[in-house]
């Protein structure tokens, strides 16, 4: 499963004064089973952070009807940058 920064958010990330080469990718930092059916993925997304669902029977990203990729925003989820650490739990869902 591949899950890429598009080249516009790429570049916005360069002109935040980060490195194009190392820091501009969307590193995952979260994880976690949600439920029987989907996993919960967070990622840097080129110092934007974004959560979207994997579905665990296709191992593929979760897309809305329109077949766009399902995502939140991983903001106070998620860290900006790739070196920092992160753990995560789910409660009450």
């Amino acid at each position: 499963l591949t899950w890429g920064t598009p080249a516009g958010k790429r570049e916005e990330c360069g002109f935040k004064g980060k490195n194009l080469e190392t820091d501009c990718f969307n590193y995952i930092k979260i994880l976690l089973r949600l439920n029987s059916t989907h996993l919960y993925v967070c990622g840097t997304y080129a110092f934007s952070p974004v959560c979207a669902y994997i579905n665990t029977s296709t191992f593929t990203l979760a897309r809305d009807e329109a077949g766009e990729i399902v995502t939140d925003d991983g903001r106070s989820r998620c860290p900006f940058n790739p070196e920092y650490k992160s753990t995560a739990i789910i409660v009450g869902t």
